[in-house]
């Protein structure tokens, strides 16, 4: 893996244990309203509620790394 090029499932040797989700560095976390984890990762499903909002973030180090850049694509399904 090249510094700097992760994909949504993060860091996998270098799991955080100061976020609220304890999940690799680097990975797309999902965050309800009410501020707790709803999923993280590469590929995984959640329910919402009608109305509901959620964020999507990267589990990132605060002042540590200076060099995101880029995008992510994010598919959302519903049944």
């Amino acid at each position: 893996m090249l510094k700097g090029y992760l994909s949504a499932d993060g860091a996998l040797d270098f799991e955080s244990n100061e976020t609220r989700c304890r999940v690799p560095v680097g990975a797309l976390i999902v965050v309800g309203e009410d501020n707790r984890c709803k999923a993280s990762g590469k590929t995984n499903s959640f329910d919402l509620a009608p109305g509901e909002t959620v964020y999507f973030l990267m589990n990132d180090v605060d002042e540590l790394y200076g060099d995101n850049k880029g995008s992510i694509n994010v598919t959302l399904e519903y049944e």
